[in-house]
């Protein structure tokens, strides 16, 4: 193989590796509000708004990390 092959193969490779940490931490996140939302319904806690005001999309946003950003 030319060196720009094994070159690409290592930066796909990097690119892998991130995706799979960021989709980690997704679905950490996700389950942690999953769990969360049950807790405040036993409680009677009102969920909908969470939900309604978008605070949820805004806990999920995603920022990467400059140092992942630099190893792909």
């Amino acid at each position: 193989m030319s060196g720009w092959v094994l070159r690409l193969l290592g930066l796909l490779a990097a690119s892998f590796v991130c995706i799979r940490r960021v989709e980690h931490n997704v679905y950490g996140l996700l389950r942690t509000r999953d769990m969360a939302i049950a807790r405040y319904k036993e409680f009677s806690i009102p969920t909908q708004w969470m939900l309604d005001s978008g605070v949820v999309g805004q806990v999920l946003t995603l920022n990467p990390e400059p140092r992942y950003l630099s190893t792909v």
